[in-house]
This record gives C-alpha cells, sequence and structure tokens, in this order.
C-alpha cells in the first residue's frame, strides 16, 4: 500500500482545453513531483485537437467544440464530453480520479464507480453561484442538489479557501481541505517590462486576468482619467467578453494600456513591474464575495499592495495581513483616490507586508503540502 500511494497514477478531468489552467497544472506538477505520474482529460472546446505532454504531465484533449457565450450550447455538448471522457479512460490505467469543479463532478463519479478507484473533487468555486445568471432557477437548484449528493462519494474535498471548506463541510464533503491559488517565488526583470509597456517612473496599477464584469475594470479606467497622465498608469490585461470594450474606453488615454492575453508565466513578472493590483470584484457576486482571486495571490508573491472590495473575503484577508486597501465596490472617485494615497505612502508600506504574507503562509510550498496530505490519506486508505 506505502508503495502504490508513493507511484500512484492520476486521472484529472476538466472542462476547459488547459492552455495550462493554472490551478490545475499546479497540482498536476506538485504530484508529479513526488512520483505520482499525471494525465489529464480536458474538454477541447476551442477545437485545438492537439492533445500533448506540459512537461512531464500527459494532456488529453477531447471535443466536441462548444462555444463560451451560450450556456445552452454548453449545456447540451457537456455530456458528449463526459461520454468521450469514458471512453478515454477506459484506453488509461490510474489509480485515483481527480474532478476540477462541478461540470466534471458526475464524470469523475461515474469514472470512480466503474473503475474502482477513489474519487476527489477539487471544486475552484461555487459552481451554482458562477452559472446563476445564466441558467433558470429549477437548473441551479438541481446543480446545487447533485453536488451535495456527488461531493459526498469523494473520498477527499478541495477547494479554494476556508469559507468554502467550512460551506461543503456543511454539505457531507468528506477530508475537506483548502488548497489556496497560491504562487512559487518568481524571479523576473520588471524594469524591462515597465521599459516595454511605456510605463516610465509612473505609479502603476495592474490586472491581469478575465476581463468580464463584476472586476472593476470600466471604473479603472474612469478612475485613471481623472488622475494626471504623467504620473499614473494602468494596465489591464487578458481575455474575455470586455475586451473589446475596454479597448475603446482606451482609445486616446496615453496613461491606459489594455493587452491581450498574457501567458500564464509572465503575469507575476508583469505584476512584479506594477506598484498596486487590482483585486476589485463585486461583493454582489457570493463567489466573489466568499472566494479567494488569484490576484491576491500574485500581489503578494510580487510584495504588491491589493487594492479590494469592502466586504469581500480578499478585504478580510487584507485587513488580516495588512496587505491591501478596501474600497466600496463599483466607485471610481474612490478608486482614484486610493491610487493617489498608496503613491504617496498614506497607507505605509503595504508591499512589505504583502511579501511578509507571502513569505510566512501565503505560498505554494504550503498549499502543495496540503494537497499532497489530502493524495496520501485517499491512497492510503
Amino acid at each position: 500500500m506505502a508503495l502504490r500511494a508513493y507511484m500512484a497514477k492520476a486521472l484529472m478531468l476538466l472542462s476547459n482545453p488547459y492552455r495550462p489552467d493554472p490551478r490545475v497544472q499546479r497540482e498536476a506538477l506538485a504530484l508529479v513531483g513526488v512520483g505520482h505520474s499525471v494525465t489529464i482529460l480536458s474538454w477541447d472546446r476551442e477545437g485545438l485537437r492537439s492533445s500533448h505532454k506540459d512537461g512531464p504531465v500527459k494532456v488529453v484533449r477531447l471535443g466536441p467544440r462548444a462555444g463560451y457565450t451560450s450556456p445552452l450550447d454548453m449545456v447540451l455538448k457537456l455530456p458528449l464530453f463526459w461520454k468521450r471522457a469514458i471512453w478515454a479512460a477506459a484506453r488509461e490505467r490510474f489509480d485515483i480520479v481527480h474532478a476540477h469543479d462541478f461540470d466534471t463532478l458526475p464524470l469523475g463519479a461515474a469514472v470512480s464507480w466503474l473503475r474502482g478507484v477513489p474519487l476527489v473533487y477539487d471544486a475552484h468555486e461555487r459552481y451554482s453561484d458562477m452559472v446563476a445568471g445564466s441558467l433558470p432557477n429549477i437548473a441551479i437548484r438541481f446543480i446545487e442538489w447533485l453536488e451535495e449528493v456527488l461531493l459526498r462519494k469523494a473520498s477527499a474535498f478541495i477547494t479554494v479557501n476556508d469559507v468554502f471548506v467550512e460551506n461543503y463541510r456543511k454539505k457531507g464533503a468528506r477530508n475537506p481541505v483548502a488548497v489556496m491559488n497560491c504562487q512559487d517565488p518568481v524571479d523576473a526583470k520588471p524594469s524591462k517590462i515597465r521599459e516595454e509597456l511605456g510605463i516610465g517612473s509612473r505609479f502603476t496599477v495592474i490586472y491581469i486576468g478575465v476581463l468580464e464584469p463584476e472586476r472593476s475594470l470600466a471604473e479603472a479606467i474612469e478612475a485613471f482619467k481623472s488622475l494626471p497622465k504623467d504620473e499614473f498608469f494602468l494596465v489591464l490585461g487578458g481575455f474575455g467578453s470586455l475586451s473589446g470594450d475596454l479597448k475603446r474606453r482606451a482609445v486616446g488615454l496615453e496613461n491606459v494600456k489594455v493587452l491581450d492575453r498574457v501567458p500564464s508565466e509572465m503575469v507575476i513578472p508583469h505584476t512584479m513591474a506594477a506598484d498596486a493590483v487590482l483585486v476589485c470584484f463585486d461583493p454582489r457576486n457570493r463567489n466573489n464575495r466568499d472566494g479567494a482571486p488569484n490576484k491576491l495571490f500574485e500581489a503578494m508573491a510580487a510584495g504588491k499592495p491589493s487594492i479590494v472590495a469592502k466586504g469581500t473575503y480578499a478585504a478580510r484577508v487584507a485587513e488580516e495581513e495588512k496587505c491591501g486597501v478596501a474600497i466600496e465596490y463599483g466607485n471610481a472617485d474612490a478608486l482614484a483616490n486610493v491610487v493617489k494615497n498608496l503613491r504617496d505612502g498614506k497607507h505605509g508600506d503595504v508591499g512589505a507586508y504583502a511579501r511578509r504574507a507571502f513569505s510566512e503562509k501565503y505560498n505554494w510550498g504550503k498549499m502543495r503540502k496540503r494537497l499532497l496530505d489530502a493524495y496520501k490519506l485517499v491512497l492510503s486508505r
């Protein structure tokens, strides 16, 4: 049994094409690092078609194609992905199946039952909250019911913070553990990136991630319109439904730059090139309120202060660790004021507290141990 626990084969299930998915990649590499092997069955929604190796991790992409703008298209085609994944799983050898998010949980439960191997459920967010505005209430209630039924079949439950751990513990999750999306240390040359972006000596705020509503992105552009263009600079980057709108808003603004998709390995170097990080999510959305944004941990890893929204988990962490400043969500004037105050040092050396929080608590080394301990527990049974 000890040998099996050390040299296990893990099958991960993922409902995106793995471009790569940063959380999934970190977890897979952590497992490989101690002797396990990992295969990822990913949903090739974009028609990329190239199964490949991501270093030591085997990635198998499966159709069908499905757009991101139509929830109905996704709902109709998801079972087709499940079917293809079950056939693909039949050709793989594995000792444990790891389902990432609810949209692979039914698939994971089926594969676990068919192959007689333990199931790990990894909830990156509360799925029902994420799709609440896109599906009818009856569908949301069904998702919540089915998740509660199936998560009890998992031998271990992994999620993104302690708030979600307690929430799912009450639903019957077994062996719940928080594996936060923290970072490893990065060695980078931020001065080169500042030069490439044309920042100069200006105080710079950055957000690189998903360009979707509820992230204060349009408000950030409005805030920087009111700030002196020779003193302050805003960098937004990523992909999503707001990309075109944000680029239009930035036309003619000399202190706002909207980038396209930034490679995952370049996110922290870009963050290190800034002076503060925008982590201002709408608290009216329950996932935003209780979730742990990647941007918060990226800011810590870079040693930069976070600008967060009051009433969120991020604000709680920022207050506890003194690594950020909270403002009212959606208030461009408040954002402009806090940017000026951070530049002028009125909040103290917030960046130093961010570095300390990263070093002592919020780093991937500590999260990696939690993940490996969860696997060890499951595989030792």
